[in-house]
Formats: structure tokens, sequence, C-alpha cells
């Protein structure tokens, strides 16, 4: 007997529950007594839309009633409908379709009863709960999984209950079988068969009780079983329908042909599976040789051949090409994914294509081969191929796995392909997605899934499929493809839809953005750049890969781009022997470094530091291991001892378990293991925590990003490849290092100089500078200890230099050790003897970002002096700023590097002239100048001078004078030195005094100024400004200031570079000409917006610029966040909320005291990075009210924070009675004016 509908409906999972109306409501019913069945579908279409409006879908069912797809506003006016203009109708919610299951499996839930999860789940709309039990030894054993019904027609992810995060997944219900006629699909009730069938043995007119058959025979499939076997193909293909259309909420339809399409045909041959594929399906065509195809490889078919035949088409012959780098044809981008592990894949392009239009696309099969060899990358993507199902290619060594589209008419339109590499093992990840999208499984050091994506722009795409496709993905996955959408995150300058569409897709699921900013698209027409083409990840993947575009468009629209994994450095390389300071034995390194009198009283000071530092270096070799040449094995800065035992022992218990497989030597094998992961896990957590620990605001995203590469195992190769010289490349190092020398040499060579300084050069230093004295002068007297236990404490650990006496050793040292030390320094001091020794430097070259990295001039030197002479600087040092700031020789127009000075101060100054200018109705103008080289080209004789002409006399000018003298420099790369060059001019890289002479050098610049122009000074970053309702009088003002500043440059050896000098006119008139200055002769060039020490100004002081560019580098910075919070070793609240407020919030707050007075609506985009942050933090759902993530996480509002900031800022300046802005904001004079016209 079968069993009743009660025990059936409680078997698949009915519940009785009331739906009610809310928020999620979207399905309803509507019936008539008479049935729609002879209604007019228009009068139907009318009725509604004048009672309710639009709605979403209408759709009549086998009953004649309507099912309509509503929101909730409309629900709740549907629901109180009586009549349909003259029909009597009645409403009601449908009872499936406004509802979800879903599975909450935690076995902390297993004594808690049904009636309790709806009571207090009720708040998240669960309205039902049945727990599933399981039959043993005929009782009914509760599981700990619950099956709960929500109101809600989309499944959640995961609920709150109680204290535990508990995730769901879909109920998948097992079929529905008929048990009188025991077909699938529809129960007994709605049966239409008249005989009942036998569940046994399949025949009609009796049933399973009164059989008398000995044999089995499925009424589904015919095979050996009864109909209610779970075995039976048939139900296995119904169940599978039913998981396929409840995890992709699609009809059962659409679900059963999904099935059916993935599930091979018994007895059908592969070869007429793909003839017979239908249009927009998946292809793997057959293996045709390429010489056969010869250019066509993605040749659109001819009408003539497709009407002809289906035999393969006359290909063209391939047209030779002289070009060395290949192109991609019309709107076929390219977008290699590139194994960088291998040295050949550093070569550009490898296809190439010759085409004129869609139908006469052409592929050089010779240049093709040759170049795929040559770099040979792992996977390539394509998008818009142009392809139709019958075109069939295939190119040597790469598998080819496509997706084609046809429009209306039959032509090939769009289309996706991926080629995967013979040479890496992959495998096709099927997709059932009505978007152009195809995906592979690569196998690089893990398993990774390529897919690459095209969404035409013309298309509108809905987020349901880019979520399904996103869950179709195995993780971690990399999307790379067209997008066709606009948003400054990834580099456009305006936002579509489709950019705001595929920032919330970006968001929701969490991924990150590889792009970094650089166009991708150009448009013929309008000859502008775009950034459309985008390559997406999840967080784990973001560390190991970077981003680059191609540099040659050849006669496509769209630049190849290229995804290049990180490469992890070659264990074989040698590296610079160093100290290891955290095997130190400090005590033992404290007595054998003693430094005796005798050291220090020898008549050759030269020969007394060599000593010293001879004394030094011994006792650190005796005491402090050194790193070897080669590269640790597992290059991990968290790998300490401990994980190196554990991890031998693991390998130990894995050869005895081998060996002799007994249950106690597998049990020790494992405890092993564990013991090891244990091991592996806390030294990771704890050495990011460390580091986390000691991060503050002055981090930047950069850093960020290479220590957690580091703590990945990833140290990307920073060797120098090669460089060019004159036209020739130069590959050996050993040239390389002096070709860069010679670059850095000629930098700061007087030869650079113009003639008329050097005439005046030659003149002034002729003229001998006496510094000696015999008055007594305080900042000549002897150094103190104090001063060197002060200098002691407040230095920051350097690389050393090429002494390599470091920082740490000389903390270490005894205080007996420190006197003599001392003493040492004193004879230098009043001997006016200088080491030569510590005239030398190391010169590492960093390339600048950006910069052809062949061009020897595109290298920053990094220099490393001697840390025995920098701590001498440091004690000089502060003696000469108490000197300078004591009687006000330094202007109070500087703010560079000087106490409660900043580049506020500068900001500040400009945003209050700008805002008194636009009060007054005034034009301001002001002009921001850029001082080439100005380190490297500082005149040292001028310095001198400077110091001269201020007073000062005795040991302190002469040790300055010594300290600028005969400077030389060596370039290292690796173990590899350069020959010894001379730095002619400019200031020493890489010393503590550097700084401060080179403001005493530029000082001057300011006072050759006129009064009536406003001039602030950082460092080198001039700026000036005039403002007036006269553009006639501030044109006289600022070209007398231009004038009088080019003038002194001509003087003191300074180069203001003309072309990179900008002027903006900050005016809010309409349609007002820009004025007309002139430095040396050459134009001003003005614009509409300048960064200003890192704040963009525009024309009329929006400050929308800097907000957009803001918000675009914080959301890239997001990406840290995503790749921590997805680590073991990184997602902790804490940790993931300092890295948060020292990288992303110190950008938002960095000026806030200036944009801080835009519009509310503009500050407004801030909030949406500040709260995606603390989501990212704090772990938070994104429905979570703003309210509780400050509350968690103690963080307060922008706003709050752009309310207090300035007020610290203008109490410190009131703290300074000195401080240049302190009269501005004490003075009220336009106070009045301020509240009368709001600007």
């Amino acid at each position: 007997m079968p069993p009743s509908p009660n025990l059936y409906q409680y078997l698949m999972g009915s519940l009785s529950f009331v739906v009610e109306a809310n928020s999620s409501t979207r399905y309803m019913l509507i019936n008539t007594p008479n049935t729609f069945h002879t209604v007019s579908p228009f009068l139907v279409q009318k009725l509604l839309k004048s009672c309710i409006g639009e709605i979403q879908n209408v759709k009549k069912l086998r009953s004649g009633d309507l099912l309509v797809q509503v929101d909730s506003k409309q629900a709740s006016v549907i629901s109180k409908l009586t009549h349909l203009g003259t029909f009597p109708v009645e409403t009601s919610f449908h009872e499936t379709l406004n509802v979800s299951r879903g599975v909450l499996s935690n076995p902390d839930f297993i004594h808690v009863t049904e009636a309790e999860f709806v009571e207090e789940l009720r708040d998240q709309n669960v309205c039902a709960a049945r727990r599933i039990n399981i039959r043993r030894d005929g009782r009914l054993i509760p599981t700990q999984h619950v099956v709960l019904t929500f109101q809600t027609p989309v499944l959640p992810k995961s609920i709150k209950a109680g204290y535990i995060n508990c995730k769901l997944r879909p109920y998948i219900p097992n079929p529905l079988r008929c048990f009188k006629c025991q077909r699938y699909g529809h129960s007994q009730q709605s049966c239409r068969g008249t005989d009942p069938v036998c569940g046994k043995c399949s025949e009609s007119g009796h049933e399973i009780n009164v059989c008398t058959s000995d044999t089995f025979k499925c009424r589904n499939c015919s095979g050996p079983h009864a109909a209610s076997s779970k075995s039976c193909p048939s139900w296995i293909f119904e169940k599978e329908v039913i998981a396929v259309k409840i995890k992709r909420n699609i009809t059962f339809p659409e679900a059963r042909q999904i099935v059916k399409d993935r599930t091979p045909t018994v007895g059908v041959s592969y070869s007429s599976t793909v003839q017979m594929q239908p249009k927009n399906s998946l292809q793997l065509p057959v293996s045709i040789p390429l010489s056969t195809l010869q250019s066509k490889f993605f040749a659109a078919p001819t009408a003539t051949s497709s009407m002809k035949n289906n035999s393969p088409k006359k290909l063209k012959q391939p047209t030779p090409s002289n070009s060395k780098t290949d192109i991609v044809k019309n709107k076929k981008k390219l977008k290699p994914l590139e194994n960088s592990s291998k040295k050949t894949l550093d070569a550009k392009h490898f296809l190439k294509s010759n085409t004129s239009s869609e139908s006469d696309m052409e592929l050089d099969s010779t240049s093709a081969s040759k170049n795929v060899t040559k770099m040979h990358p792992v996977c390539i993507a394509l998008q818009e191929t142009y392809l139709k199902p019958a075109d069939i290619a295939k190119i040597k060594r790469y598998s080819l796995v496509r997706k084609d589209n046809e429009n209306e008419s039959g032509r090939a339109s769009g289309g996706v392909a991926l080629l995967v590499s013979h040479d890496t093992p992959s495998s096709v990840v099927t997709l059932h997605t009505n978007l152009q999208a195809v995906a592979v499984r690569v196998m690089l050091s893990n398993l990774v899934t390529v897919c690459t994506l095209y969404l035409p722009p013309s298309t509108s795409v809905n987020d349901r499929d880019l979520d399904r496709l996103v869950d179709e993905l195995p993780t971690p996955f990399i999307i790379i493809g067209d997008f066709n959408g606009h948003s400054p995150v990834w580099g456009s300058k305006n936002t579509n839809t489709r950019g705001r569409q595929i920032e919330e897709f970006v968001n929701t699921h969490s991924l990150c953005i590889l792009n970094n900013g650089e166009d991708t698209y150009f448009h013929q027409r309008s000859r502008t750049f775009h950034s459309l083409d985008l390559a997406l990840c999840t967080p784990s993947l973001a560390p190991y890969f970077n981003f680059r575009v191609g540099v040659d468009l050849r006669d496509s629209d769209h630049f190849p781009i290229f995804l290049d994994r990180v490469n992890v450095g070659s264990n074989d390389a040698q590296r610079p022997i160093r100290y290891l300071f955290h095997r130190a034995d400090w005590t033992n390194f404290t007595l054998r470094a003693l430094i005796t009198r005798n050291m220090v009283e020898g008549e050759n000071l030269n020969e007394v530091v060599n000593l010293v530092t001879k004394t030094i270096i011994s006792a650190a070799d005796a005491s402090i291991p050194k790193s070897g040449l080669s590269f640790p094995k597992n290059r991990k800065p968290w790998w300490n001892k401990y994980c190196t035992d554990t991890n031998r022992d693991q390998r130990r218990a894995w050869n005895v378990f081998r060996r002799h497989p007994t249950s106690a030597n597998q049990i020790a094998f494992q405890r092993a293991k564990s013991i090891a992961r244990w091991a592996r896990r806390k030294s990771e957590r704890g050495h990011w925590i460390k580091f986390v620990s000691s991060i503050n605001s002055s981090v930047t995203a950069k850093d960020m990003w290479e220590n957690v590469r580091r703590a990945c195992g990833i140290y990307p190769e920073k060797r120098i490849s090669c460089l060019r010289k004159n036209g020739q490349e130069v590959r050996n190092i050993s040239e390389m290092v002096d070709v860069l020398a010679e670059a850095f040499a000629s930098i700061c060579s007087a030869s650079n100089y113009t003639e008329p300084f050097l005439t005046h050069k030659n003149r002034m230093e002729r003229i001998k500078l006496r510094f000696q004295t015999t008055k007594h002068l305080s900042y000549n007297s002897d150094l103190t200890i104090f001063e060197l236990h002060t200098a002691l404490s407040v230095i920051k650990h350097t690389s050393p230099g090429p002494d390599e006496v470091t920082y740490s050793m000389l903390q270490h040292l005894s205080e007996h050790s420190l006197l003599n030390i001392l003493y040492m320094f004193n004879r230098i001091w009043k001997e006016h003897v200088f080491p030569d020794c510590w005239k030398h430097a190391f010169i590492i070259p960093i390339p600048k970002p950006g910069k052809d990295p062949q061009d020897p001039l595109n290298y920053r030197p990094i220099a490393l002096t001697s840390c025995m002479c920098k701590l001498f600087e440091r004690i000089v040092n502060v003696r000469l700023v108490h000197i300078l700031e004591k009687n006000e020789y330094i202007s109070p127009f500087q703010s560079g590097f000087r106490k409660s000075r900043s580049t506020i101060d500068n900001l500040i100054s400009l945003e209050t002239d700008i805002r008194v200018a636009f009060l007054k109705r005034n034009h301001l103008v002001s002009i921001f100048f850029d001082i080439y080289k100005a380190y490297d080209r500082t005149w040292r004789y001028g310095i001198m001078k400077n110091l001269y002409d201020l007073g000062f006399r005795g040991n302190l000018p002469i040790f300055v004078q010594n300290f600028l003298k005969q400077r030389f420099f060596r370039v290292r790369l690796g173990n590899t030195f350069s020959n010894i060059f001379c730095q002619e001019e400019g200031v020493p890289q890489g010393c503590v005094l550097s700084v401060t002479l080179f403001v005493l050098a530029i000082n001057p610049i300011l006072s050759v100024i006129p009064q009536t122009v406003q001039k602030n000074l950082y460092v080198d970053d001039l700026h000036i400004s005039c403002y007036a309702r006269n553009m006639q009088l501030i044109e006289r003002q600022l070209q007398t200031a231009i004038n009088n500043i080019v003038e002194w440059s001509n003087k003191s050896g300074f180069t203001i570079s003309a072309q990179k000098t900008i002027g903006i006119h900050f005016c809010k008139r309409p349609l007002h000409p820009d004025p007309e200055l002139f430095l040396s002769g050459v134009p001003i060039r003005f614009q509409d917006n300048y960064k200003f020490l890192g704040l963009v100004f525009d024309k009329r002081l929006t400050f929308l610029p800097h907000i957009a560019s803001l918000r675009k580098r914080c959301l890239r910075s997001l990406n840290i966040l995503r790749t921590l919070s997805n680590t073991s070793w990184g997602a902790d609240r804490s940790c993931l909320l300092r890295a948060y407020r020292s990288i992303i919030r110190s950008m938002i707050d960095y000026g806030s005291v200036v944009y801080g007075s835009a519009r509310p609506s503009y500050l407004k985009r801030l909030d949406y990075v500040h709260h995606q942050a603390l989501r990212l933090s704090l772990g938070a759902f994104r429905t979570s009210p703003i309210p509780s993530l400050y509350a968690e996480a103690f963080e307060p509002s922008l706003s709050s924070r752009r309310d207090k900031l300035p007020l610290s800022y203008y109490f410190r300046i009131l703290s300074n009675d000195k401080h240049p802005l302190r009269g501005t904001l004490l003075n009220g004079n336009n106070n009045r004016l301020f509240n009368a016209r709001p600007s």
C-alpha cells in the first residue's frame, strides 16, 4: 500500500505554515470563478496595469489562475483586490515560490526542538523547522541536520543562531514519484492514468502488495530493480534536475535541459555529438594541423561555402609579415596568463592576425607558431572571436575551448575562447550560463580556474547570471575579459551603469581587481583611451599575479593584457651576506667589542677609525651568525628552527610508516604531521601579529603587499636583466653596474650647469671661506655623552654602509666603549679631519615605477653610508637645527622637516587664500614650480656661503665643509660592485645632514619674492599665488616674482623646469581667460587641476577630482584586506582593523582638514570605502547596520573624524607662537564675510 498523503508529505518535506506578506514576497495567485482561459491577455494586462502599475511578470497556470510576480508594495495592494475590472477575483500568496528551504548542520543544536528554532529565528524570516531523522533498527534517530523554511524567495547563505554563525545549504528533496503509474514528476492525486502499475514488475492492473512475480523490472528505466530504488538512473537523473533547479533558481524545463545536455547519451559517438552541438554551446573541436588551416585560424565562413556543403572552406594563403611583434585584429583581444617560472615567458605576444574586415580574418601560421614557441604562455583568453560552430581550428601545442555566438541574422557575433598549453595539466569546467564565458582548470603550483568572459556593451546583463557564473567556478579562480564597463576603480575617468554593476559584483563576491589603472582600449573615432578589460580573481590569488598591458595595438582596438605569475626568484642566485641579529649573542659581543683609550689615541685619525671599525666587526663575526650566499629553501620570514625540526620529524615518521605500515606507526605519523602543521600556523600567525603591531600611518599599500607576499613565500626577483647604453644592450652584470654608476655620476656632474652659472661658480669659488675663529661659540663645544645616548635612542635600524657596522652593534657597546668612541668623535670635531672611509657609499639602484627599466637614468639611487658617521651627523644636525630655529634663519614659509610643521600648513595656507579670494569676488592665480634634480645639483659652495653669511664659524661649519668634500660611491647589484665614481655636486644621498643642508641652500629663494605675492615652500616644492580683482595686476605681480626666481636660480645652480611648472587660475566666474605668464621665455601651462603635496586642487575648489582619486586608491587598497581576511594567519579582527587604519584611513585623513570643506554629497562617496573596510575587518554581513559596525570596531564615522582633525590642528597652531598661520586663524576680519557668503 502506498503511504498516506500526510506521511508522503512528511517524507517529501512539505510543511504547513501561513504565508505572510513581507518585504520579500514576490509571487501571488489571482483566480476568478470562470478562470482566465477565455479572457483576452491584452485586457488582463491593461486591468493589472491600471490597478497596480507595471509588474515584473505574469503567467497563466494550467488551472486558469494568474501567477503574478510583484514587489512588496504591489503585493500589499493586490492582496486587497476583490475585482479586476468587472471580474470578481480572489488573491492569495503562492505557498512554495515565496519561500525557500535550507539545511542547517551543526552538532550544537542536536537537542534544540523544532519549535525553539521557529521561535528564536523568527526575526530572520524562519517560519518552519523540521529535523531530519534516520531509521535504525526500527526506531527514528534524530540527526544534526535541520530543514529551515524561510519566508524569502532567495535562501540566505548563513544565519546567526544564538552566538554561532551557521552556513546554510539548499535543501534538495527527493524526486516526486506517483504511486499509481510509478512515473516521476507528479503525485498520485494528480495522476491521469486509469490503471495502477506495479512498482515491482511494472505490469499494469495490480499493485505491489498483491504482486506474485519473482523478477524486478523498473517502470522508468526497465532495469532489474523496483521503481522505488534510489540506484535507478531515472531517480538519479530526477534528483540532479531538482538540485540544478533549486541551486540556480530556474524552472524545471530549463534544469532538465541542462542535465540532459551534460549527460552522455548511450551509444552515441563523440564525433557525432560534436556535429550535433547546438549554437552557443561549449565545443572542443577535432584536431586539424595548423598547416592545413593556413592562415584561417579565426576565419568567419563565407556565405558560398556554407551553402554548398559542410566540408571545410577554402582558406586563404598567409600574408607575409615583416613585423616582429604579434597583434590581434579587430575586436579580438589577447589576454595571456603567463607562468613566469619559465624564462621564455618574458617574450611579447604570440598571435599575429592581419585582417581588414570580419569576413576576411587571416592568421600568419609561420609567425604564430614561431611566437608561440618563443613565449608559450599557460593560457590565452580571447573575446569577440566571431566564430561559427562549423569553424574548426587548432594551434600547435594548444587545445581550444570556445563558445560561439550568433545574432538573429545568423552571423557570428561575439564569442569567447581559451587556448590551453598541452604542457600544463588542465580540465574543462562545464558552465551552464547564458553569458559568453568558458572556463578551464589549470595546474600551476596548485589548481587555478581561468575563465574568459565577454559582456557586450549593448546587452543588458542580469546580476543573477554573474552570480551564477561565480557559483559555478571552482575556487580559486581568475576571470579575465572584456566587461565594457567604466569606473575610476580600474582606471576610467567616469562611471557608467555597467561599471557600477561590476563594482557591486566585485564587492558582493569579495573579488580583487588586478588592473593597475592602465588603459586597455583605444576608441578610434574619438581618439581616446579607456579601460574596459578587467582581470578579477579570488583574494587568495591576488599576491601571486602581476597585471600589465601590452604597448602595441597593431590592427586591434584593444591592447593585449598579461597576467604574470610572480616570480619567487631562483634559489641558485646569490645574495649579499648579512648578519642574523635575531640569533646574536649580545653578551659575548659586548665583551669582545671593547674599545680602549689606546685605540682612539693614535696620531692618524683614519687609522683610528679603521681600528675601531675592525674591532667591532671582529666581535660581530664571533658573536653574530651570518646568512649564506644562497637563499634558504623555505624562504618565508616566519619559518624558524622549530618549523624545520617538526617538518623533519614528520618526514621521518612518514618514512617509517611507509616501510612498516602498522597502526602504531600510522598514529605516530599523524601526530607528527599535526605537530608540524600546528608549529607552522603558530609561527606564521605570530610573525604577522608582530608585524601588524609595528606598522603606523607611514606604511604604504605597496609595503603591505610586499609583506603579504613574503608571508606567502613570494619574493619577487628584482634583478636587472638588461640596460641600454648608446643604443646597445648591456646584459653582463659587471658591465651593468658601471653603466648605472656612470649615469648617477653624470646627474651630479658640474657639466650639467649652464654656462652663465659655471662662470659665476668659478668666480665665486675663488673666494676662500675662512671659518676659523677664536671666539667661544656654544655650538662648537665638545660633544657630550648625553648627546650620544640621545642620538642612539632615536635612530631607526637601516642597512649598513661599506664598513658593515650597524646601529644594533653600536647600541650594544658597553659604556666604556661608547665613551672612547665619543673621544674619537671629539678628536674628529676639533682636529677638523673627516675620515676617508666615511666618504664612501654603496648605491642600490631601485627602478622608478612606470618608467623604462632599460634606461639607466630611470633608477633611483639609494645610498648606504657608514652608520657610525650617520650617528656623528645626527649629533651635529641637532646643534645646527637648534641654532637655525633659535635665530630664525629659516624662513617661516618653509615647512619641510621642521618641528611642529607639516605639508598641511602649506595646503591650509593655499586653501585659505582661495576662499578669501572667492569671498571678495577676486581672481587667484597660483604657480607651482618644479626644480629639476634639486638634490643632485645643489651647489655645495653655495651651502657653505649661506652658512658663512649667517655667521657660523668654528668646528661646526668646518665639519660640514669636510663632510661635503670629495664624496665617492660604488653601485652594488647583489655581490657585484662597480668601479669607484665621484659625486661632484649635490648633497650626499642617505645622510642625516643632507636634508638640513638642502633647506639652507634653497632658503634664499623666498627672500626674492615680493611681499605682495603669497609664497610657501615645502623642501623644494615651491608655490606662489596672488589674488586681485584686476587680472592685469595679478599678471604684473606674478611675472615679477617669476623673473626674480629665475634670476636667483641662475646664480644658485638650480634649474626650474618650464615643462613641469604648472599654473591654475582659481575663479568662479565662467568664460574668463587665463593669464599669460612666462618662465625664461616659455609660456607657463595652465590646467584645471593640479596635485600639490598629495592634494588635488581644482580651479573651482570643489575637491571633486581629489575625492574621486582618493576613492579610487582606497578601493584598490581594499584588496589587501580581502586577501588577509581569506588567510588563516591574517584573518584577525585587531590585525585587520590596524591594517585598515594604517593604510586606508590614513589616506582618507590626510588633507581632510582642507578637503573637508567640500560638499557633503561629495564627501559621502568616501563613506562607502569606510563601511566596506569595516565589514571586511569585522567579517560582518553586507546587511549589517552601519551604527553596529562603528560600535563593534570602536571606530567613528568619517564625518566625526573630519570634525575632530581640524580641532586638533587648530590647537596645535595655537601652541606655536611663531607659526605663520597663527595670525590668519586668529584674525576675525573676514568672519562676517564668511558667514554672509559661504563658499
